[in-house]
């Protein structure tokens, strides 16, 4: 990222990331369902997403997650057809649940 984002600071490039999953999924039919729903992922600010649509003629939902640390940014995009729906939502939950940002030691 060419700038910094903080907690504060995401409400401002919601609209924006919004815009491109709706862009994402708009190319296989479908759309953001929810979101952006503001949560932590790592202790970091995040916001998280649950979008629709069709591939190949078979039916798909995601939950996209996108953090930032400053400049940094992490993105986690699990996605399922209806009938894993639930084991692949529990799995994304514990991704994000788990995931650590690591830190640089400091001198």
């Amino acid at each position: 990222m060419n700038r910094s984002v903080s907690a504060a600071g995401i409400d401002a490039i919601a609209p924006r990331l919004k815009n491109l999953v709706n862009n994402l999924f708009g190319q296989v039919g479908g759309g953001v369902q929810a979101g952006p729903q503001k949560i932590t992922m790592a202790g970091v600010p995040a916001v998280r997403f649950r979008a629709a649509g069709t591939d190949n003629g078979s039916r798909i939902g995601a939950t996209l997650v996108f953090a930032f640390d400053g400049t940094s940014e992490y993105f986690v995009d699990c996605e399922h057809t209806p009938a894993n729906t639930a084991e692949v939502e529990r799995a994304c939950n514990q991704v994000v649940g788990s995931f650590q940002v690591g830190r640089a030691a400091q001198p």
